[in-house]
């Protein structure tokens, strides 16, 4: 797996009353993201010490992964421009003594900021009317994220300054669509995540009377996908067979030679005069195959991407790359 993710559902709140469905919500998104290839860790009804530390272990793991999803559905507020997550033995108090009973949202960004290269992506629904708040001069909502971090996107289930809704049935209104929309295959998050904005604004305009607008704020630099269901490069001929055919190929070559573009290359042109398709569609083929087998899962965009650097390689050792490499 190549892709890591905590979720946190917070409902059984001590000193106010509990919230009938963040932790249905924690359920369900850590069942999808299981299927989805995500490495996923879990915790229900978080105090501070456990969220801290949950963080802190995501936040060391994710060094060894290319995707980082953190979700948290529960109590959420803002103080002085910063945003926090409420810990379930919060108690009432004063700004300064709640400040530093909460998780600090920033902390968790400016922990990932320290990766280069990697994708984070940060979905809250966290804005339920909020109890903490009132009275004590703190903000419904959470405050805008300005400037996150490169490579990183964060979704609000509502928009800044404002509250969502809990939801009728066993999930949250924003995570009712969103569980289900984070299935579509082949949908690139920012499509996923409008798609998302327009249900929930149709569904809390109808039940509720009042429009609920989900919110993202994005620093992301390449192309994301919960799901991705691959297309076969050629109807007639599979993934798998191209991927066999190469590697017997590769093993031939192994035996034969001690040439590393021989080795490397040369498989591929075997496949391309064999399948008469593509170099660049064999390369996707073989690649979609081999990174299955190694827990890996990538879109088409990024194999290709991955492929066309491995092209360029190639074709400096073998001429009869390049004239492949030019059919795509």
């Amino acid at each position: 797996m190549d892709r890591i993710a905590l979720v946190i559902g917070n409902s059984d709140y001590s000193n106010v009353g509990k919230l009938n469905n963040p932790k249905n919500d924690a359920d369900d998104i850590a069942s999808i993201l299981n299927k989805l290839n995500f490495d996923v860790t879990k915790i229900m009804d978080a105090n501070l010490i456990d969220i801290q530390k949950s963080v802190n272990d995501f936040l060391q793991a994710l060094d060894e992964y290319a995707v980082g999803v953190f979700f948290y559905a529960g109590h959420g507020m803002q103080i002085d421009g910063k945003n926090f997550i409420v810990p379930i033995d919060l108690k009432l108090s004063d700004k300064s003594k709640t400040m530093v009973s909460c998780y600090c949202l920033n902390s968790l960004l400016e922990g990932a900021s320290s990766y280069k290269g990697k994708t984070l992506i940060c979905i809250l629904d966290a804005c339920r009317d909020n109890p903490f708040a009132m009275g004590r001069g703190f903000l419904t909502g959470f405050a805008p994220f300005n400037n996150p971090p490169k490579g990183t996107m964060i979704a609000y289930s509502t928009s800044a300054d404002c509250s969502a809704f809990d939801g009728q049935c066993s999930n949250g209104l924003y995570t009712q669509v969103l569980k289900d929309a984070m299935l579509i295959p082949n949908l690139k998050i920012e499509e996923m995540f409008k798609f998302v904005r327009n249900k929930v604004s149709e569904i809390s305009i109808s039940q509720y009377g009042e429009e609920q607008l989900s919110w993202e704020y994005s620093s992301l630099v390449g192309d994301f996908y919960f799901s991705v269901t691959p297309q076969p490069v050629n109807e007639q001929v599979t993934d798998e067979k191209i991927y066999e055919f190469i590697c017997a190929r590769r093993k031939s070559y192994e035996n034969a030679s001690d040439n590393i573009y021989d080795i490397e290359c040369l498989p591929y042109i075997d496949a391309y005069n064999k399948y008469h398709i593509p170099i660049i569609k064999i390369l996707r083929a073989y690649s979609r195959v081999d990174y299955s087998k190694r827990g890996f899962q990538f879109s088409d965009a990024t194999i290709d991407q991955l492929n066309s650097n491995y092209c360029k390689f190639c074709s400096n050792g073998t001429p009869i790359l390049k004239s492949a490499v030019h059919s795509f």
